[in-house]
């Protein structure tokens, strides 16, 4: 299982979510000294220290520096370019290349090679976030034949119990909307508020941390606070 060691105390959790991101963001561990740059809204330095463990070959800054094109996070949206960084890992069986391929691929609507993907980043339970997007990608009917909610919840049920925080919200959600049981809908309007207290409390202190990490298109934001990065790095290229 893959697991954020990039641990940051609470004074720089409260101050990534409240000044740099806008929603959780797994980072791997590439050291103190990026996730310090990240932390403290220096992301011209810490995009310029992904990119140069990436060119050194490092997987995971490869996949992280995917991710942030995938999102626009890094100048533009660049799916192109994006890929070329992880296809080589993810056909290797990175697990965090895999999944970040399969959100690639669902963003050019590639919905059946974004699920295969999926399922090879989940294997094993070698990186939760892809067991609970697989599981929202069922209950959507994305990528699959038709939409299967009671599938759906058995796997976020096995990423609840592998630890991943948003799991449980996502089981009430489709408890209360999409189970057609009275009975389902009740227990899912009992379990919403515990779970999103849960996830919430969780996100608080580990926001970097793959436990609470899930992609979502689209955004409402973009994924960083502070402007001026997207305006830096669209005339740097």
């Amino acid at each position: 299982m893959t697991v954020s060691t990039a641990q940051l105390t609470r004074t720089e959790a409260k101050q990534a979510l409240s000044n740099v991101i806008n929603y959780p963001l797994f980072v791997p561990d590439l050291g103190h000294q990026v996730t310090h740059a990240l932390v403290s809204g220096d992301l011209s330095f810490f995009i310029d220290e992904v990119e140069r463990l990436s060119a050194l070959g490092s997987r995971s800054a490869s996949a992280l520096l995917a991710y942030l094109y995938m999102r626009g996070a890094v100048g533009v949206t660049n799916l192109d370019q994006a890929e070329s960084l992880c296809s080589d890992a993810a056909h290797s069986g990175d697990p965090y290349s895999q999944y970040v391929m399969g959100w690639i691929c669902r963003s050019a609507g590639r919905d059946a090679e974004a699920i295969d993907w999926l399922r090879k980043a989940a294997s094993k339970g070698q990186f939760l976030p892809a067991i609970v997007d697989i599981a929202r990608f069922m209950a959507g009917g994305v990528g699959v034949e038709a939409a299967d909610v009671r599938a759906a919840l058995a796997v976020l049920w096995d990423a609840h119990k592998l630890g991943h925080r948003m799991a449980l919200v996502y089981i009430s959600e489709l408890l209360r909307g999409k189970s057609g049981n009275w009975i389902s809908k009740v227990l899912g309007a009992v379990l919403y508020p515990i779970a999103i207290v849960r996830a919430t409390k969780f996100t608080n202190r580990y926001p970097l941390s793959d436990l609470i990490f899930v992609t979502s298109l689209p955004m409402n934001h973009p994924l960083f606070k502070i402007q001026g990065l997207h305006k830096r790095r669209c005339n740097l290229s």
